[in-house]
Order: C-alpha cells, then sequence, then structure tokens
C-alpha cells in the first residue's frame, strides 16, 4: 500500500496566502509628499485640446498614465471667477500647487479615473474640491480590475483661499487604476511610485521559500516501514498503477 502524506493544513494554507498576496493587501496613507518616480504638474497640456472634453483618455506622466473624467479641464490660475480658465471650489479660485496649471473636471458629481502603464505602489497629489463636508472617494483596482480598496477625504479648505491640499497612499498590492469621484474635484502636482522590479536575489529566494512548502509524499510499505520521501509530481518510483490519494 503505498500513502501520500501532506506536512501539515497549515503550510498549505499558507503557501496559498503567499502566491496570492492579495490575502495581505494593504492600503495605507502617506502623510506628507513625495517625489516618486514621476510628477505630473499640467504645465505641457493644452487647454484648448482638453478643455470640455467627456471622457477622453489624457496622457500624463510622460505617457505612464491617462486620466479621463466627465467635463475635463485644464485650468489656469486667476484672481477672479470670471477669469478665463479659472476654477472655483466654493468661494474660492483653486489655485495650482506649482506652475500655472492644474486638472479638474466640471460636474457637480462625478468620477474620473487615472489609469497606469505599468504597475505602481504609492500614489498621491494634491487636491481640491468644492465641498469640505462631502468626502472625496479614492477607489483602487489591481491591474486585473479588482479592487484593492477605497479611501475616503474631505477638503479643509486650507487658507480659504483655493489652495490644494496634499492626499497620498501607499498599496501592497500593485495598482492598477485609480477612480475617485467628488463635487468639482480638481488635482495638480500628481505623483506616483512604480513598482520596483525584485532582483535575482530576491527571486531565488521566494522559488526556495515555496519549495519549502511543497508538501512531500512518503513511501509506506506494508510492514509499516517508510523509504524516504519525495516532492509530490516527482517521477521517481512511480508506477502506473499509483494514485495520489490514501487507498
Amino acid at each position: 500500500m503505498k500513502t501520500r502524506f501532506y506536512s501539515s493544513t497549515f503550510s498549505l494554507g499558507l503557501s496559498f496566502l503567499l502566491l496570492t498576496g492579495k490575502a495581505f493587501a494593504q492600503l495605507n496613507t502617506i502623510p506628507s509628499e513625495f517625489t516618486g518616480s514621476a510628477i505630473e504638474t499640467f504645465e505641457e497640456l493644452s487647454r484648448a485640446n482638453v478643455s470640455a472634453l467627456q471622457n477622453v483618455e489624457v496622457p500624463i506622466f510622460s505617457g505612464l498614465a491617462t486620466i479621463s473624467g466627465p467635463n475635463e479641464y485644464i485650468w489656469l490660475n486667476g484672481t477672479q471667477l470670471a477669469y478665463p480658465g479659472t476654477f472655483g471650489l466654493g468661494y474660492y479660485n483653486a489655485r495650482a500647487h506649482d506652475g500655472n496649471q492644474g486638472y479638474g473636471t466640471s460636474l457637480a458629481y462625478g468620477t474620473s479615473r487615472i489609469t497606469f502603464a505599468t504597475p505602481i505602489n504609492e500614489f498621491g497629489g494634491y487636491w481640491g474640491c468644492a465641498s469640505t463636508t462631502t468626502p472625496m472617494v479614492f477607489a483602487f483596482y489591481d491591474g486585473n480590475g479588482a479592487a484593492i480598496g477605497s479611501k475616503s477625504v474631505v477638503y479643509s479648505a486650507p487658507n480659504n483661499d483655493g489652495t490644494l491640499e496634499w492626499f497620498g497612499w501607499q498599496s501592497s498590492v500593485p495598482i492598477g487604476r485609480v477612480e475617485y469621484s467628488g463635487t468639482w474635484v480638481v488635482n495638480d502636482s500628481l505623483r506616483l511610485q512604480v513598482v520596483p522590479e525584485p532582483d535575482c536575489t530576491v527571486l531565488l529566494s521566494t522559488g526556495l521559500a515555496l519549495l519549502v512548502l511543497i508538501p512531500h509524499r512518503r513511501r509506506v510499505e506494508p510492514d509499516g516501514s517508510a523509504k524516504g520521501s519525495q516532492p509530490i509530481g516527482s517521477e521517481t518510483n512511480r508506477t502506473s498503477g499509483e494514485v495520489g490519494c490514501r487507498r
């Protein structure tokens, strides 16, 4: 009689969790700005080519991502609401964080999307909206479209003059897309951190760790003695009539 033994249910469960890292997904707040791999200031985008567009994907971060939303605008700093391109945040005009331009969607409440061409693990920027009570909601998705989690923030209107406020996040699962919703949301000085590619040492260590967790098969002789062990799937000592379960 030949029997296959497994180290333990715990080892199998741990192996599964390691192979599906989403089980450990965490979404944490980044309290202050970071430099990251790239920064988008919107200074090089033309207002004439973006303003009043409907959900058109506009390339940002030098092609590392696109941004789209209802009634998109590239707005300019101004001293009064009537100034061409100025974006109003309640009683105040939005102020670009760096340079003279920013991005916004002219809608009482709408959802915009940022899609990344390569996985990232950190994302943030300077944000504002026309309400200090209705939150802006940020939903994060991985490269396959599966939800990672969401965060809600409330714009505090710092200085009461349209100054934008920093909000940023870090994810343990690579981010493929961010969707944000709110009332006349604007942003500027967005930044991201591209997920670094693992080096050979990390890959080798991970492979060895997984090998340790692979269940082993032990051949039991009729007298009850065990004749060594071998990983599941090994062809050594396998016969055509052998099956992988207890008989």
